[in-house]
């Protein structure tokens, strides 16, 4: 197991915060749920082999519906104007948005950052979902 990942998971842990490592041993993932408008979301965390760079990844933040992908692709990049730290597109794959967000990091403490990164993702990714919805519904 990259020992990034150990050092960040064992901090989360720390911060009572549960994480699944996932079986392909260079990632986990941490549910949130109880926002004030986006009701759960999962956040993978993926290390490289380097344990100099990682990743996060919130896939399926919302499932695009059919005749919205033009709103959808606006809110997008008014999110990716708005927030700095979290970036949003439409996987076309799957037609769901997707949010990101890389760094570098120091894997001998990586931990309180790796915390800092899931948390400002997760409260972006609540208070930007009003927008998303506004789009679908408008």
């Amino acid at each position: 197991m990259n020992s990034a990942l150990q050092i960040a998971v064992a901090y989360l842990q720390s911060q009572d915060i549960k994480c699944k490592v996932l079986d392909r041993g260079d990632a986990f993932r941490v549910g949130f749920n109880g926002f004030k408008n986006l009701q759960n979301m999962e956040i993978i965390v993926i290390f490289d082999d380097n344990n100099r760079t990682m990743g996060l990844r919130s896939y399926s933040y919302m499932k695009v519906p059919e005749g919205k992908l033009p709103q959808i692709y606006a809110v997008c990049s008014k999110m990716n104007q708005e927030f700095r730290w979290v970036k949003f597109y439409v996987d076309d794959k799957d037609s769901t948005v997707t949010l990101a967000d890389d760094a570098v990091i120091d894997a001998s403490n990586c931990g309180p950052e790796i915390y800092e990164l899931i948390m400002r993702m997760a409260g972006i990714a609540d208070d930007a979902y009003p927008e998303f919805m506004k789009a679908v519904w408008a």
